[in-house]
């Protein structure tokens, strides 16, 4: 081989090399990009999912915060206050209006006797609230007859709010009575039905000493002002408690409970009946 040849070959081979060198660093090089751009493609991932993240934990903390708040007090109470105001403007005059807590509320009664009912229960009160709402709603209502049932949620052993002594609820009773004889409707009383034992709002929720007092102080206000009276403790109670199913959960009755007691409501009304025509008589010449 001359030298000529030598150089020739040695340069074709060097220009082997370059071009093999630089094409594989080519595809290195777009290999590399691609690579690049995958992990760029993965931050953004990772950066959204961390905002997805933050976002959802922030969520969370808002629901929490939202779940650990008290729920509201009066909201329940106000709009079933709103809806009596409205319903008792279109209560026909001489209906019989029930005043109660949940257990009458529960109650289905349409008719008590001949008269059409108007059930004016609310869940969750007491003496208290009709002391206040009882004069203005009747004055709207214009009834015949007023069943008052109530008190078992002053016997709480825990109430929502501080309770007052019996002196004080007995008051708020007889403004009660006071509001429907302004109407001159004729008031029937209903002393507190018992509660079971062995159930959750039974009598380890409900003070029975104090469902016997505040008994003894409706019984005594029905002698002393001659009113009507349906004795619901006296005729449910087995000793102290209600019967062993006579609740569904200790205090709210039974449908067979139920039925027991529209029939004392019934009784209850004859006896407001009697009463209403001997003030008739009583009035004509």
């Amino acid at each position: 081989m001359t030298m000529l040849s030598k150089h020739v070959t040695l340069f074709v081979f060097l220009i082997i090399v370059i071009f093999t060198t630089s094409a594989g660093t080519c595809i290195q090089i777009r290999y590399l990009s691609r690579q690049a751009a995958r992990i760029q493609e993965l931050h953004t991932v990772l950066d959204r999912l961390g905002e997805n993240q933050n976002n959802l934990l922030r969520d969370s903390r808002t629901i929490l915060e939202e779940v650990r708040k008290p729920p509201p007090t009066n909201s329940y109470l106000s709009v079933r206050t709103f809806v009596l105001y409205s319903q008792a403007d279109t209560i026909n005059e001489g209906t019989i209006v029930l005043l109660g807590d949940s257990i009458v509320d529960s109650l289905y009664a349409p008719l008590l006797g001949e008269r059409k009912t108007w059930n004016a229960a609310v869940a969750g009160v007491g003496a208290r609230y009709y002391a206040e709402h009882a004069r203005r709603l009747l004055q709207k209502a214009r009834p015949a007859i007023v069943i008052v049932a109530l008190g078992i949620n002053d016997c709480c052993m825990h109430p929502y709010e501080s309770q007052e002594d019996t002196s004080q609820w007995l008051h708020f009773y007889k403004s009660i009575v006071s509001a429907i004889r302004s109407v001159d409707a004729v008031p029937v009383l209903v002393t507190i039905l018992p509660v079971e034992d062995n159930r959750p709002l039974g009598t380890s929720y409900f003070s029975q000493t104090r469902i016997r007092s505040l008994n003894e102080c409706i019984r005594h206000l029905a002698e002393e002002e001659e009113l009507a009276l349906i004795d619901a403790y006296a005729k449910f109670a087995a000793g102290e408690t209600m019967p062993v199913g006579g609740t569904v959960d200790g205090v709210h009755l039974t449908t067979h409970s139920s039925t027991m007691l529209k029939g004392e409501l019934e009784r209850g009304v004859a006896t407001a009946e009697a009463q209403i025509k001997n003030k008739k008589r009583r009035r004509s010449p």
